[in-house]
């Protein structure tokens, strides 16, 4: 514990230095202000490249200190136009896990890593103003193991009636709350952090949100022998209150069902987010069995002051099998000292430690995050 205390003592005070001497936007920011994601988002859906007013509206409203010098946007704007623009999101790490005693081998109690969690970069060319976009999200820089990539490519058709839209690429599923946790249950219990070829629409008339997608449902298969198709599709109801809504997928080749309900609600400083998805497998792993399986997830934001939030978040998987549930209960702080730069500090519990018989659950170690974010 006192090495724990030291390593946030030592990071802290990097980041105050850092902030003296000179985001993904997520959406708890949206339901406080009562904005859908594409308000600030250049894909309409949300996540990725912000646009001018997301931009704006980080230099003004979120970090604790408003700064009159350039700023790293300043000076990129020099070189973007209304037809050509980027954006980008690092984010640097240091991991301290705990390890399980009677399960970790000695020397494995604790361990402790630096690592880059993202380095993405955004580029938006308008080709007709308003009407016809390319947009291109490029992650340049992935943890070992994973591919360099372009996570999303597509073409975007917008103006259209009740403020539609036409989208053609690779994209992500517009599935459920799009929260920045790569790790969150909800997002790699359902599998939407793999995004896939095809094309979607969708229309925002007034406080309404829907979106619909038609995707390859068999990921890394030749073109010649792809025949799954996967639909998805999303309806919220945003106010200035909050939001609520639902998504629902189906993939009939991989004999699979999903929905999901969400809920946001925003009251003074305290902003609350929930999520609650039911997966129905009709051919669990080639078995020939029906598989229920349910995911929740819950996150509370209070803002202390501007610049400064609290967060806690607590995920539960019931996997419909036994020693396959798994619970995340994380707690930290959320600083913007200055624009674009953001600093996250959290705990996160982890259970169950060991499976029946004494096994080791894989990756289930506590884990202390420090997290420097600079983003555009």
């Amino acid at each position: 514990m006192l090495r724990y205390c030291l390593l946030v003592c030592v990071w802290i005070a990097a980041l105050s230095v850092g902030a003296v001497r000179t985001a993904l936007a997520e959406p708890h920011l949206a339901v406080r202000e009562g904005m859908k994601c594409s308000a600030c988002h250049t894909n309409i859906t949300g996540q990725g490249k912000r646009n001018q007013f997301g931009i704006q509206y980080e230099q003004q409203s979120l970090p604790m200190r408003t700064i009159k010098d350039s700023t790293i946007y300043d000076i990129l704007s020099q070189y973007m136009t209304e037809t050509f623009s980027l954006g980008l999101d690092f984010r640097f790490q240091n991991t301290t896990i705990k390890g399980i005693p009677g399960a970790d081998s000695p020397g494995h109690l604790f361990a402790n890593s630096f690592l880059v969690k993202e380095a993405q970069v955004y580029a938006e060319i308008n080709v007709v103003k308003n009407r016809f976009l390319v947009y291109l999200d490029e992650r340049i820089m992935a943890q070992p193991g994973s591919p360099t990539d372009s996570r999303e490519v597509m073409g975007i058709i917008q103006g259209l009636p009740l403020k539609g839209y036409v989208r053609a690429g690779k994209m992500y599923l517009p599935y459920g709350l799009r929260i920045w946790d790569p790790d969150a249950l909800i997002l790699t219990k359902t599998g939407v952090l793999d995004s896939e070829f095809g094309f979607s629409v969708g229309m925002e008339p007034g406080p309404l949100v829907f979106h619909a997608a038609l995707q390859n449902g068999e990921p890394l298969v030749n073109i010649r022998q792809n025949t799954g198709k996967q639909v998805t599709a999303s309806l919220a109801y945003v106010s200035r209150y909050g939001r609520i809504g639902g998504s629902v997928n189906h993939n009939p080749k991989a004999a699979q069902l999903m929905g999901a309900g969400f809920m946001g609600v925003g009251v003074g400083p305290v902003t609350l987010l929930g999520e609650f998805d039911y997966m129905r497998f009709t051919d669990f792993q080639g078995s020939g069995r029906t598989l229920l399986q349910y995911v929740g997830y819950g996150e509370a934001n209070l803002r202390i002051f501007r610049g400064l939030h609290l967060k806690s978040a607590i995920d539960y998987f019931d996997a419909g099998f036994a020693g396959g549930d798994q619970q995340r209960y994380q707690g930290g702080i959320e600083f913007r000292p200055v624009p674009f730069i953001q600093s996250r500090v959290l705990y996160v519990h982890n259970r169950p430690k060991l499976l029946p018989g004494g096994v080791q659950a894989i990756g289930n170690g506590d884990r202390l995050v420090l997290e420097l974010h600079i983003f555009l």
